[in-house]
């Protein structure tokens, strides 16, 4: 995953520390029952239709000093930044990245005595991303 610096020029790098990402696609899914129009008596049938998609990036890993200021100013100012999610060796005609603009949805961090810190956070595109295909 990789996250925008926000310039003119934009510039995209990894957030130190992230060791752990998983990715989920989801769709919002609404259900309509529909009678049976033969015979009225018997039980209608659920139909089940998308009504929305989305993509939500969960992250942990260690909470490092490199990325303590991005990740809290990102959290901070309440804004989507652009984000890069890249499919490493995609084969040609596959996505290899999910490009588009994201919001820090969630932000934690905890640590046991005599341990460094670990952190997570959850990231989720803010409008439809584009897909880019391996060439």
């Amino acid at each position: 995953i990789l996250i925008g610096d926000g310039e003119s020029t934009e510039v995209f790098a990894p957030l130190c520390g992230v060791t752990q990402k998983n990715i989920s696609y989801s769709s919002d899914t609404v259900e309509t029952k529909m009678p049976d129009c033969t015979n009225e008596d018997l039980p209608s049938f659920k139909e089940y239709g998308v009504e929305a998609i989305g993509i939500a990036i969960s992250c942990s890993g260690k909470w490092t000093v490199q990325a303590h200021g991005t990740i809290i100013d990102w959290w901070k100012g309440a804004a989507p930044k652009n984000i890069k999610v890249q499919y490493v060796d995609a084969a040609s005609g596959d996505i290899e990245f999910v490009n588009g603009p994201a919001i820090l949805a969630n932000l934690s961090h905890d640590v046991a005595k005599g341990n460094k810190i670990d952190g997570s956070f959850e990231l989720m595109f803010s409008s439809a991303p584009t897909f880019v295909v391996a060439s």
